[in-house]
């Protein structure tokens, strides 16, 4: 995608846009000097990202450039959930990854009859551990669906809004007729594991004045 640094100030910035992969249009934000990128809807931590345009395969080369443009020592601030390292990105491409696969095993692909069969069919068949990182089940299964809408398209998914409320009530249905899903006790864990995971974060880069401003202000939205 276009890639604009912007020199001069007292921090230099790079925009960078990825092209369609979450949604329509997708970028980053990157301060080399802070070695901080602010990812957006590019990484979800600990909850199931939801893919509106796709394919995975384009999210996984996404995030196989983010790796190779930054770093072990970079922090990422995702558009849903704390803020994280090099781990939480190979985690999110852990699952598109195992998303494109897990489509791939389905029949039928030109029929959209069979989306909701074959969404069923990845949520149920996703690793344990990723259930753990990942754990909304109706949004794994609009990814799976999503996945389906783009390769039958040839690039990205073409849907509107009417597509995404009819998914959205067909998967949270799916939910009320008794599919797994989190009670309370798991929420509370998963709550308390995710401010650990930003305290240790925290502990670890606090260091550099630039990040201690970044994770400050993170912490007061």
């Amino acid at each position: 995608g276009d890639d604009i640094t912007i020199e001069g100030s007292q921090v230099p910035v790079r925009f960078w846009h990825m092209g369609p992969i979450h949604s329509k249009s997708d970028s980053v934000i990157l301060l080399p000097e802070s070695k901080v990128c602010y990812t957006g809807d590019l990484l979800f931590i600990n909850i199931a990202p939801v893919m509106w345009s796709g394919p995975a395969v384009t999210w996984v080369k996404a995030l196989d450039d983010l790796v190779e443009a930054t770093g072990e020592d970079w922090l990422f601030v995702p558009g849903h959930g704390p803020v994280t390292d090099l781990r939480g990105v190979r985690r999110v491409r852990e699952f598109f990854s195992y998303l494109h696969e897990a489509v791939s095993r389905c029949r039928d692909l030109a029929d959209p009859e069979a989306d909701e069969p074959c969404a069923l069919q990845v949520f149920n068949g996703m690793p344990k551990d990723l259930k753990e990182s990942f754990h909304e089940p109706y949004r794994i299964m609009i990814g799976a669906v999503i996945e389906r809408a783009a390769r039958r398209a040839g690039g990205p998914a073409k849907v509107d809004i009417k597509f995404k409320l009819q998914w959205i009530g067909k998967m949270s249905g799916r939910l009320r007729m008794g599919l797994p899903g989190l009670d309370w006790r798991t929420g509370a864990f998963c709550f308390l594991r995710r401010a650990r995971a930003e305290t240790e974060l925290g502990e670890r880069h606090k260091s550099h004045p630039s990040r201690a401003v970044s994770l400050t202000a993170l912490s007061r939205m």
